[in-house]
């Protein structure tokens, strides 16, 4: 499989445990999977990034955030 493919998959599991933990976690649960969803997010949004810059021949585009620990 591909990183944008896995990436896909594990947003597709996330959002469906989001459904699950939405009726029935605990507040940290909650919490926690609007955690990982916003991280798998952000990984979505840096491989497009990655792959348009790709497609465009140049490694330059919009400078990576830190976006911390």
């Amino acid at each position: 499989m591909s990183r944008a493919t896995d990436l896909d998959a594990v947003a597709d599991t996330c959002i469906a445990a989001y459904a699950v933990i939405a009726d029935h976690g605990t507040p940290q649960m909650k919490m926690l999977i609007r955690v990982l969803l916003h991280i798998v997010g952000r990984e979505i949004v840096q491989d497009l990034e990655r792959r348009e810059r790709a497609d465009d021949g140049t490694s330059e585009g919009s400078p990576e955030r830190d976006t911390g620990p």
